[in-house]
């Protein structure tokens, strides 16, 4: 739900130009890829959940799933828009570095701006800032500690590419790198994930998603 989400917005800016974005109309080209992206998505990444959750969960309880899927709609949805603000964060950002020519600068500013918002968020919520749960992340893999390293490369290269190859193309592009790399971890058991092969089908998604990419980039 949030690469729909993220995938919708996207194009959606690129189509009216919002954010001061370069105006890109949604023609059945750039329609066809956004559907073989979807479709990649959905072999690299769901269908082989929904097929080991088939299997792990005995045949009595499908109708407890469905009951179920209706009271995760509302979640679905907010996981849908929590996709969007993803692409507008996109957006926002790629003009924020125009407007200052710096994406460095710019960069900077998202994540001050994210820092002093979750300091705000901790104060409130005192119960989470505790000595005592530091002392216990010292303890763990070095690598635990590099996510906001990673988070800030992530925001300056979105920030960096926006201008020069617009929102829809960089959200999409950054998605095929998030999947892509999501499988490498999930083959090689990387940062101590539970390892699962990569499948032909997930293969086939990722050729479907980098299809996707081409129609979006040149059609």
């Amino acid at each position: 739900m949030p690469i729909l989400g993220q995938i919708v917005m996207s194009m959606l800016i690129d189509n009216f130009g919002w954010f001061y974005s370069k105006q890109h109309d949604f023609t059945w080209f750039r329609g066809v890829g956004t559907l073989l992206v979807l479709a990649g998505v959905f072999l690299s990444v769901s269908l082989t959940q929904l097929v080991l959750k088939q299997k792990n969960s005995p045949k009595e309880a499908t109708s407890q799933n469905n009951e179920s899927n209706y009271i995760r709609l509302p979640w679905q949805f907010l996981g849908f828009v929590t996709g969007m603000l993803s692409a507008l964060q996109t957006a926002i950002n790629g003009h924020l570095g125009k407007v200052i020519n710096s994406s460095l600068k710019a960069a900077l500013i998202s994540f001050l701006v994210g820092f002093v918002t979750l300091l705000i968020i901790v104060l409130i919520n005192h119960y989470a800032h505790k000595a005592k749960q530091a002392i216990q992340l010292s303890q763990q893999p070095w690598w635990i500690w590099v996510g906001g390293i990673i988070g800030a490369l992530f925001v300056l290269g979105n920030v960096y590419l926006v201008p020069l190859l617009d929102t829809g193309l960089v959200v999409v592009i950054v998605l095929v790198g998030q999947i892509a790399g999501s499988l490498f971890v999930d083959q090689f058991g990387w940062f101590g994930a539970k390892k699962n092969p990569i499948s032909v089908i997930q293969l086939l998604g990722l050729f479907f998603m980098v299809g996707g990419v081409v129609l979006i980039k040149f059609f």
